[in-house]
């Protein structure tokens, strides 16, 4: 069940249509509901007018069909009922706003299914339930023990769910539920000779629905994609040269020989970047063969280097940098080139770190012949958004 508008969440689109990770939400659980033992198929029931834009992600489950929602729950599972095959002996009802369903979940459903006629994931409450009245006052508290909250997915002989449903259009048009496990109570307390019974399974605490923005804000970071990267630059002092490192400006006797301002640290976080988004290196998106990045101001290539990484679907976290030289002293610029670094990436200073080491008089770094830098960043994976 993908019908829902979401109004509650407030993002402006249904729920079930936000994107974590690049894919729809409701694929989450459809990739475990395909996977069930005795699993035919089904219908993916979305909203009025999202039908051609879910149809695309379902290619890879041929199996499920998209199936035009109704303006109730109760209205998109009768039209996800008539979309099924005849011959389905159980029908698996599923809020694809609760989108992280254990396999064992679904597993318990289908078997306590078969054999009881119904069944649904539930938990017992943590706190203490009471039933309120209109102005608030607290009228009675049941004991917990008997108490479930009930979940998705709610698994019914295909017979018994058909023929509450009709019931439901054609003689209780006005009654009120919430659920399919409501429903099917409804219609056997009414037709007491009809044979089935709900059972309760253990349900999961992943099994939390996405109805409020905090909800969403859970669901988007859990299991969320992150990537780390390393950089690495070197480069040979010389005289007649600006020393130019993060960006700025040293006072030395020396600087950096290389085809751009040779700004090493500038170098190490844009090479950490390009390859924690998997794009490469510097040396390939800008290569010293290059006449136009001779003389380059390295911010400018840091810069385009973080906007790849953003088109590629990624935000930066965090960088962390080491400079390793023997002099000049790089303690009093160290804040300045972690402003220059984050206004480059288009982060927050508080995002950047920059540290400075000697090499203990050790390789061409100790013996003040270079000066090599590293870096290490953070990316996360943009995760909301619409479909495309």
């Amino acid at each position: 069940m993908a019908a829902g508008q979401g109004t509650r969440l407030g993002k402006g689109i249904p729920k079930a249509m936000l994107e974590r990770g690049g894919k729809p939400l409701f694929l989450e659980s459809l990739a475990v509901l395909a996977a069930l033992p005795g699993m035919a198929g089904g219908a993916v029931v979305v909203p009025e007018g999202w039908e051609e834009k879910a149809a695309p992600w379902l290619a890879a489950y041929p199996a499920f069909r998209v199936v035009r929602g109704g303006p109730q729950r109760h209205d998109s599972v009768w039209a996800g009922l008539q979309a099924l095959p005849e011959e389905v002996s159980l029908v698996l009802v599923h809020d694809a706003a609760r989108p992280f369903l254990p396999w064992d979940v679904g597993e318990r459903c289908l078997a306590e299914a078969a054999v009881w006629g119904g069944a649904v994931a539930a938990l017992p409450p943590a706190d203490t339930v009471a039933t309120v009245g209109e102005g608030g006052e607290v009228v009675k508290v049941p004991p917990r023990r008997g108490l479930r909250l009930l979940q998705t997915p709610q698994v019914f002989r295909a017979s018994l769910l058909l023929k509450a449903h009709r019931w439901l259009r054609e003689e209780k048009p006005d009654l009120e539920v919430t659920d399919d496990v409501g429903l099917v109570l409804a219609y056997l307390r009414e037709h007491p000779q009809e044979e089935g019974r709900i059972v309760a399974v253990e349900g999961s605490h992943h099994l939390r629905k996405i109805t409020y923005p905090w909800d969403w804000d859970w669901a988007r970071d859990r299991g969320r994609s992150f990537r780390a990267g390393l950089g690495y630059d070197i480069h040979r002092l010389v005289e007649g040269r600006p020393l130019i490192l993060g960006g700025v400006t040293i006072p030395h006797d020396r600087g950096l020989l290389g085809h751009s301002d040779a700004d090493v640290l500038c170098h190490a976080v844009a090479d950490a970047l390009l390859g924690a988004a998997g794009l490469g290196d510097i040396g390939q998106h800008f290569p010293d063969s290059d006449p136009r990045y001779h003389g380059a101001d390295s911010r400018q290539l840091l810069r385009r280097a973080a906007t790849m990484v953003r088109d590629a679907g990624w935000e930066i976290a965090s960088v962390d940098s080491v400079v390793v030289a023997e002099a000049p002293r790089l303690q009093p610029y160290k804040r300045a080139m972690e402003g220059e670094l984050a206004k480059a990436m288009g982060i927050s200073p508080s995002q950047v770190s920059v540290k400075a080491t000697t090499h203990e008089g050790m390789g061409p770094q100790g013996r003040g012949e270079a000066i090599s830098a590293q870096a290490v960043v953070l990316l996360v994976k943009r995760e909301e958004g619409a479909m495309p």
